[in-house]
């Protein structure tokens, strides 16, 4: 119904813009990777904090594709090493099956206080960098090895932990 109408394709990746060249070679295409906010650098004492908060950060949709199941496998893995995971991300209802599901696997429970696996689902842009500001150790992005994942997407929750100068896993 709109293909016909359209004037141009904004393309976030390379790869973006030759598959709608291809399927629209008389459109008009821009690709413009995307920006993000810069924050300042945290001193070393800072960064040692952050370090110990250990805390890895997800940022993102809750699907398989995206690598949140693998994470979620792995729930003992980070109670054990005294990690935290922060998945934020993905809707209410969606956050709390994936939370009934783990508390099912791990009669113990994990309280939002414990190492563990904790859900936030998603907030605004200003709230977000507040979190990643208060609790974050790491990013972590366990993306599928996929075609879509590989040339059509730009891991923007990559982005969003580099500029907050966290270190990050992929």
């Amino acid at each position: 119904l709109f293909l016909p109408r359209l004037s141009g394709v904004l393309c976030i990746t390379p790869q973006q813009e030759k598959l709608y060249r291809a399927a629209f070679p008389n459109l008009d295409i821009l690709t413009q990777a995307l920006g993000c906010l810069k924050f300042p650098a945290p001193n070393e004492v800072e960064t040692e904090k952050r370090r110990q908060r250990r805390t890895v950060v997800y940022l993102g949709h809750l699907h398989r594709y995206k690598g949140v199941h693998d994470l979620l496998d792995q729930a003992d893995f980070f109670h054990q090493h005294n990690l935290k995971l922060h998945l934020l991300g993905g809707k209410t209802k969606q956050t709390e099956r994936f939370r009934a599901k783990l508390q099912q696997q791990h009669t113990g429970g994990l309280s939002a206080d414990e190492p563990g696996v904790h859900f936030f689902p998603s907030m605004p842009p200003a709230q977000l960098h507040q979190h990643l500001e208060k609790y974050a150790s790491v990013g972590i992005v366990p993306l599928q090895d996929s075609y879509y994942n590989r040339a059509l997407t730009c891991p923007v929750n990559a982005l969003d932990s580099i500029s907050h100068h966290l270190p990050v896993i992929a």
